[in-house]
């Protein structure tokens, strides 16, 4: 959580809304790990709970929005591959790197390895903010090789 509170502290001290997309991420990371504890102690949370998830989401749209400052998402044949999340994670930066897109190949990995997705469905989150995570038959390619 300290990633989650130093984000929000960047973001109030800063007064602007310009934010970096790893305090982004945090933010967003932090607000998810706030939702799964109000949803597993209980039903008096309810409507924080709800609260939360909607500002959550109106939060990643329009940051997902502006993430791509115009340039579009190259493919990324993801399944069908080992799924361990390191592998997933070089995959999709290997394609950024092949599509020109260097700094954010740089970026989406410093997101994932520096640990701040907190699991696996966060970091397959986060794979899907930099690339469109398709399958091998879209490559025209068979299951098990390239």
């Amino acid at each position: 959580m300290a990633a989650f509170e130093q984000a929000v502290s960047e973001a109030h001290s800063s007064g602007q809304m310009v934010l970096s997309e790893q305090s982004k991420a945090d933010i967003l990371t932090g607000l998810e790990q706030y939702t799964d504890e109000m949803r597993a102690n209980d039903v008096e949370h309810e409507p924080w709970f709800i609260e939360c998830v909607s500002f959550m989401n109106e939060l990643r749209e329009q940051w997902q929005s502006t993430h791509a400052q115009g340039i579009e998402k190259p493919d990324c044949a993801l399944i069908g591959e080992d799924g361990n999340i390191y592998n997933l994670c070089g995959i999709a930066a290997r394609t950024l790197r092949e599509s020109g897109l260097h700094e954010q190949a740089e970026e989406l990995q410093k997101r994932i390895w520096d640990g701040g997705c907190g699991d696996y469905s966060a970091a397959l989150r986060v794979i899907s903010e930099y690339v469109n995570i398709t399958g091998p038959e879209e490559y025209g390619m068979e299951m098990g090789g390239m």
